[in-house]
């Protein structure tokens, strides 16, 4: 949902994968992918992006960081940079879907997921 999100241009959406990606919400933990995405997401001016990026950061060696640096060239050359990016107004279609999100994510550490830290 959220990748496809950030294809459209919507400015929380890489913020919200690299959260995913850091927690391991729904999805396999890893590092890289989400540095990655908070990476996007602070080139765009997102703040809470930026400080995700700097506590990841600290989670990874030196090879992760410069595999993730790649993964931002080759999301940017892909998917032809910001451009398309924009700040999403918060509507109720929004929240909702967002409740929704972290509505799946509660239940699944609800479920025992939630023995990994970080």
């Amino acid at each position: 949902m959220y990748e496809r999100a950030a294809h459209q241009g919507n400015f929380d959406a890489p913020n919200n994968l690299g959260t995913m990606y850091l927690q391991g919400a729904g999805i396999t933990r890893n590092y890289i992918r989400a540095y990655m995405w908070f990476h996007l997401g602070e080139m765009k001016g997102d703040r809470a992006a930026k400080k995700n990026r700097a506590f990841v950061e600290t989670k990874m060696n030196s090879e992760e960081i410069i595999e993730a640096n790649k993964q931002v060239e080759e999301w940017i050359r892909r998917y032809g940079g910001f451009k398309s990016f924009k700040r999403r107004s918060v509507t109720k279609s929004y929240l909702i879907d967002l409740e929704e999100m972290l509505v799946s994510a509660e239940l699944f550490f609800i479920a025992g997921h939630n023995h990994k830290s970080y």
